[in-house]
């Protein structure tokens, strides 16, 4: 942890490689993966997109659903998924940190003990935080927020973990403090109505987001939804605010919610200097 702010940097935020889900989606009826050729391409496109960058990203973060077949399900197949997705990533130059947190398909729309432990052996911690000169960055696990009927006490224990990062970056008064988790707080705005399964419920979302508002949380960035949004909480009368980005997937696109534009393979570019943080969505065909 340092406290000045050095030089303006970069890094690249992705979501959802997904290894399986595009022929999942051409053939609905398969209950078991066989081909994941196209969702390969995508990702080794865009890490040779990464690598030829000048200057280099400050890192890359993959904001969970890292393969299709979640534990237990098919557990050859996703054996053979991660594989292939720890090869394709190792393509990664080695001077560019790699970020990688869990999503649904990595620990299973309801957690347990056991989905954490395969998840934890494979990547390491499912939640942490990390610093870049007066910059926190903080990594969550919103499975936990989600569904936590088989896992409380992890609950409970990222939630008080949570506590005490909000509480450092009160007292640190840091540059910029930035959130990466998988399932997003909201879409578009903080009162739209509770879904079953792509955001966060209220009576969560609500008091959390009031604990960010007051440790200088501008930005929380997300995947999950296979398609863009951006989403802005504005409290005049606290002057916060809160920009919720979520992602596209670098494989499958599902595009789910019709009035909003269809989306397309890609990634991220978060640009950052001492005053301001700017994001672009950039489509990895049309590079």
């Amino acid at each position: 942890q340092n406290e000045e702010f050095k030089e303006d940097f970069f890094f690249i935020q992705a979501a959802d490689p997904q290894y399986g889900l595009i022929e999942q989606f051409e053939n609905p009826h398969q209950t078991i993966a066989k081909n994941w050729t196209r969702d390969r391409e995508l990702l080794n496109e865009a890490i040779i997109q990464w690598n030829h960058m000048d200057p280099k990203p400050k890192f890359v973060v993959i904001c969970g659903d890292l393969v299709n077949d979640p534990p237990f399900k098919n557990q050859t197949k996703r054996r053979e998924q991660l594989n292939d997705l720890k090869e394709d990533l190792r393509q990664l130059d080695r001077s560019i940190p790699l970020i990688l947190l869990p999503g649904n398909h990595d620990l299973m729309n309801q957690p347990n003990i056991d989905s954490l432990e395969q998840y934890t052996n494979e990547f390491g911690d499912d939640y942490y935080s990390f610093w870049i000169d007066s910059i926190m960055f903080i990594v969550l696990n919103t499975q936990y927020f989600k569904n936590h009927d088989l896992m409380n006490d992890e609950f409970e224990e990222q939630n008080k973990w949570l506590d005490e990062q909000l509480m450092d970056a009160r007292l640190n008064n840091y540059t910029h403090v930035i959130i990466f988790q998988h399932i997003p707080w909201f879409l578009k705005t903080i009162d739209e109505r509770d879904d079953d399964y792509n955001t966060i419920a209220s009576e969560i979302r609500r008091p959390l987001i009031e604990k960010f508002s007051r440790s200088n949380i501008h930005y929380i960035f997300a995947g999950h939804m296979h398609q863009n949004f951006e989403g802005e909480f504005i409290d005049d009368d606290d002057h916060y605010w809160l920009k919720m980005i979520t992602t596209s997937a670098i494989g499958a696109q599902y595009n789910s919610i019709e009035d909003e534009p269809p989306s397309e393979s890609g990634y991220r570019i978060v640009n950052v200097t001492r005053t301001k943080i700017q994001q672009k969505y950039i489509n990895i065909e049309s590079k």
